[in-house]
């Protein structure tokens, strides 16, 4: 809430079909994101726009992408943070608009002076001269870019300052807010529709179905994964999985 100034939800805000340059870290639009997400971004790359990917592997949005950033694993803050280093020490930040929309911009400057794009390359393995073409690809739209905050990103420890790094470089980008950027969706009122009472049901499900189906309400999906290992889980005593609707390795791959 400090950074967004309210609960990121999904889908996202972002108005990709209208967008001039599109930046996937955590994202991969093809694989896991929303059906819409994905349409738009295939009507964005027929109008010309930019795609910047950051994916250890050369992905499908990888190969539509104008720069490909094979990024060693949970290493994306540190380029996130080489970027905002880029954007704001080459002045390609949006001055009024971080004037008049943000604060404590003095203090972020002088967070990331040392981390350069040099720094970041320890850690990431991405070249220097990458990272800053990359950033000033992301300037050059401005404010039609989306730096996108991905879907099912929060593997590493560090995922809530991923998060607010992203909001971040969006902030000093200018597209909160902008189109092409982040949309701001307007509000209607709907009268409430009298709608007949729902009938209260006789029993429960648990009444129902006695003995029956006891993990339903114990346990997250990861937990079920953990009681799958006997390694985690000494009273292990699955069999096997019948997965309909998704791909665990995908979804689950640690």
């Amino acid at each position: 809430f400090s950074t967004f100034g309210e609960g990121v939800m999904s889908p996202e805000r972002t108005d990709i079909r209208d967008t001039k340059c599109l930046v996937l870290i955590g994202s991969h639009i093809g694989e896991n994101m929303h059906n819409g997400q994905v349409q738009e971004m295939s009507d964005a790359i027929d109008k010309g726009t930019s795609i910047i990917t950051v994916d250890p592997r050369f992905s499908v949005a990888a190969g539509k992408s104008k720069y490909w950033l094979p990024i060693k694993p949970a290493t994306d803050l540190a380029l996130l943070l080489a970027w905002i280093h880029v954007l704001v020490y080459e002045e390609r930040y949006d001055k009024d608009y971080v004037e008049e929309y943000t604060f404590g911009f003095e203090q972020l400057k002088e967070h990331v002076r040392n981390m350069t794009p040099e720094w970041a390359y320890g850690i990431t393995t991405i070249e220097p001269d990458l990272i800053r073409k990359s950033a000033r690809e992301m300037a050059n739209a401005a404010p039609a870019v989306i730096v996108h905050p991905g879907r099912h990103v929060t593997w590493y420890g560090d995922d809530t300052q991923r998060e607010r790094a992203i909001a971040i470089l969006n902030a000093l980008l200018g597209s909160w807010g902008r189109r092409g950027g982040y949309y701001n969706p307007e509000s209607v009122t709907i009268p409430r529709w009298p709608h007949p009472a729902y009938p209260t049901p006789k029993r429960s499900w648990k009444d129902a179905f006695p003995d029956k189906y006891n993990l339903v309400s114990s346990s997250l999906a990861s937990g079920i994964c953990d009681a799958t290992i006997p390694v985690i889980s000494e009273a292990c005593n699955f069999k096997g999985w019948i997965v309909n609707g998704t791909n665990l390795i995908h979804t689950f791959p640690d």
